[in-house]
């Protein structure tokens, strides 16, 4: 299934979800959030024939550069901008408890909303590409989607240092802090994506510590 923002598929068991906004970095519009909440809640429930679900960005330099920041300030006052921030705290909320095991694949910048839609879940496969960040700490504006959580179990005082200061953690140093739970050269993530549909195919359910053993090969 398809529409202009997002790409959706159940194949063999995996429930694909491509992000498909290449010229904006991917941004999520509030349509995307809709689109991705919608998918997430039917994926979770019992008998959906979904095992994984698989999140990637298209093109060549993002997963998800964060939210659609000009549509939000186009709507200054508007009942807009009150949905979108609450619409996607509930989504970040919904990718971090749900039960059947999610992957993000972040071959590329990976900031503010990109972040809430990755590191609340439980697999984050990086590469030599990945660019993290929170930008609007740089601004003076609080950690949010899930921030003030995640930014906390970091070691020593990065979670302070990116929550204060919006710097960029890029490459491997992303496994390195934690902030990636996974890496793979991006020129194997096809590769990686293929084993995750042989592993899904198998019948039976499947269980997150076979996923988690499959990502640890790499």
């Amino acid at each position: 299934m398809a529409d202009d923002t997002i790409f959706s598929s159940v194949e063999n068991g995996v429930g694909w979800i491509t992000l498909n906004r290449p010229r904006a970095l991917n941004a999520l519009s509030l349509e995307m959030i809709r689109k991705m909440t919608s998918l997430l809640k039917s994926w979770d429930i019992a008998g959906s024939g979904v095992k994984v679900i698989v999140v990637k960005g298209a093109g060549e330099r993002a997963f998800c550069s964060g939210g659609d920041i000009k549509t939000i300030a186009k709507a200054k006052g508007e009942q807009f901008q009150k949905d979108f921030i609450k619409e996607e705290y509930l989504l970040d909320h919904l990718v971090g408890s749900l039960r059947v095991p999610y992957i993000t694949i972040l071959d590329g910048i990976t900031m503010g909303g990109g972040v809430g839609i990755s590191v609340n879940g439980r697999f984050r496969v990086g590469t030599e590409k990945t660019v993290f960040a929170m930008p609007e700490c740089g601004i003076g504006l609080i950690p949010d989607v899930g921030a003030g959580y995640f930014l906390t179990k970091l070691e020593g005082k990065l979670g302070l240092f990116l929550g204060l200061t919006g710097h960029r953690v890029s490459g491997w140093e992303c496994l390195r802090f934690g902030i990636t739970t996974h890496a793979v050269k991006s020129d194997m993530v096809e590769q990686l994506e293929n084993e995750i549909r042989e592993l899904a195919d198998r019948e039976g359910k499947l269980d997150v510590k076979e996923v988690e053993q499959l990502l640890d090969k790499w």
